[in-house]
């Protein structure tokens, strides 16, 4: 970690993959892809793209004739990859210098 306790890029880095590799990370191939997608997004300064189409285009392979308001896909799905990130960080990552969370 930088000086000022603040994660590097590398340190977040290596944490995603801490995650994704343990076992007690409980999630499908899609909500980790989901996780990968909004870290990577993140770290490459682009978070002002992460809105529900753009993820329900990117991950979830939906058209670019997806309405947010009709498939609640990204609602549901982040609802779960957040229950699955609890449950990782009560467990295996209890002691993990990072925290990745998702954002209501």
């Amino acid at each position: 970690m930088a000086a000022d306790n603040k994660p590097t890029l590398q340190d977040v880095r290596e944490q995603l993959k801490r995650i994704l590799g343990s076992a007690e990370f409980k999630a499908t191939d899609k909500q980790r892809k989901f996780l990968s997608f909004v870290v990577g997004e993140t770290l490459e300064d682009r978070a002002s793209r992460l809105k529900g189409y753009t993820i329900a285009v990117d991950v979830y392979g939906r058209t670019e004739y997806f309405n947010p308001q009709a498939d609640p896909i990204v609602r549901l799905e982040a609802g779960r990859l957040r229950r699955a990130l609890e449950h990782y960080y009560l467990k295996a990552g209890r002691n993990d210098p990072v925290r990745i969370e998702i954002p209501k």
